[in-house]
């Protein structure tokens, strides 16, 4: 899985992008999906919605803490 992460990229999104795409991980992981057909899938999309969640709790800790 490791080529998977390979090229990477990145955005310049602000929070609110990241909720919203944490909102869209969280509508796909309750549809129903055929995780036979695609075994690796299950893992990593639940892998990305808690590393969006991650990004949440943490702009929101230093937004607590900056007031």
């Amino acid at each position: 899985m490791e080529e998977d992460r390979n090229p990477q990229i990145k955005v310049d999104w602000g929070i609110n992008d990241v909720r919203i795409l944490h909102d869209a991980m969280e509508c796909y992981i309750s549809t129903e999906i055929d995780y036979d057909k695609h075994s690796y899938e299950k893992e990593h999309v639940e892998g990305m919605k808690k590393t969006l969640y991650s990004m949440i709790l943490e702009f929101n800790y230093h937004r607590l803490n900056s007031d």
